[in-house]
C-alpha cells in the first residue's frame, strides 16, 4: 500500500515541479524568512529546487509536526538556514548540517540534502525533516555565545556507539519518524515538536514559553 502511495505522489511531484510558482499556496506554511533554498550545487535548471520546495509544502500539509517545525524556525528573526541539494559521495549519507554563530549573534545553518531521484520521495521527506529538526534543536541551544560552545552542546546530545560518537541526536531521529508516520497516515494530528523537545531535554525552544 505504501509503495502505491509513493508511486502516485512521485507522479504528482513531477507534474507540480514545473508549475509550483503558479500555484495558490496561501493555505500552506510559509518558510521563506528563515529557510532559504539555494541553487542546487550541480543542476543548471531549477528542478532540484522545485522538488525540495514541493516536498516542504506538501509535507507541511500532511504532517502537523512538520508544519509546526517550519513555523517555529520561520518565526525566529535570529536564525537563517540555507538549504541546498548536492550529490553526497559518503556511503549512506543522505544529509549533513553545519551551524555557526555569527558575530551579530545570528545562528546560521548550512544544510545539504543528497540529490535524490524524483522517485525517492520517502528519503527526501525523512532527510529534510531530520536536518531541519537539527536546526530546531540548535535554535533551542542558541544561547551558546560561540560556535565552539554550540558544537560542544550538540556533541553532548549525540548518541554514542561504544567508543564512537555519532553526529546524530535522538531528537532529530524522533522528529523524522514522527513526520514520516504522519505523512503516511495523510491526516493532521496534534503537533509533536513541543512534546518531543521536552522528552529529549530541550527546555529553551522557540515558542515553548508561550505553550506553557
Amino acid at each position: 500500500m505504501r509503495r502505491v502511495v509513493f508511486v502516485t505522489v512521485t507522479a504528482l511531484v513531477l507534474a507540480v515541479a514545473c508549475t509550483l510558482d503558479a500555484e495558490d499556496t496561501s493555505s500552506t506554511v510559509s518558510f521563506r524568512r528563515a529557510i532559504r533554498i539555494m541553487p542546487a550545487a550541480e543542476a543548471r535548471d531549477f528542478t532540484e529546487n522545485k522538488l525540495v520546495e514541493f516536498t516542504l509544502r506538501e509535507t507541511s500539509r500532511r504532517s502537523a509536526t512538520f508544519a509546526e517545525l517550519l513555523r517555529a524556525l520561520d518565526g525566529l528573526p535570529d536564525v537563517i538556514v540555507y538549504l541546498q541539494t548536492a550529490t553526497l559521495e559518503e556511503r549512506g549519507l543522505h544529509g549533513r548540517a553545519r551551524f555557526e554563530v555569527a558575530r551579530s549573534g545570528v545562528l546560521v545553518g548550512q544544510i545539504t540534502i543528497h540529490r535524490f531521484r524524483p522517485a525517492e520521495l520517502k528519503a527526501r521527506i525523512r532527510t529534510i525533516a531530520h536536518e531541519l529538526a537539527h536546526a530546531f534543536e540548535v535554535a533551542c541551544l542558541r544561547r551558546r555565545a560561540t560556535t565552539s560552545a554550540l558544537h560542544e552542546a550538540l556533541a553532548a546530545r549525540a548518541t554514542s556507539y561504544g567508543r564512537r560518537r555519532s553526529a546524530e541526536t535522538p531528537f532529530a531521529r524522533a522528529v523524522e519518524m514522527a513526520v514520516l508516520d504522519e505523512w503516511f497516515r495523510q491526516q493532521l494530528t496534534t503537533p509533536q515538536i513541543g512534546a518531543l523537545a521536552l522528552e529529549y531535554g530541550l527546555t529553551d525552544c522557540p515558542g515553548q514559553a508561550a505553550a506553557r
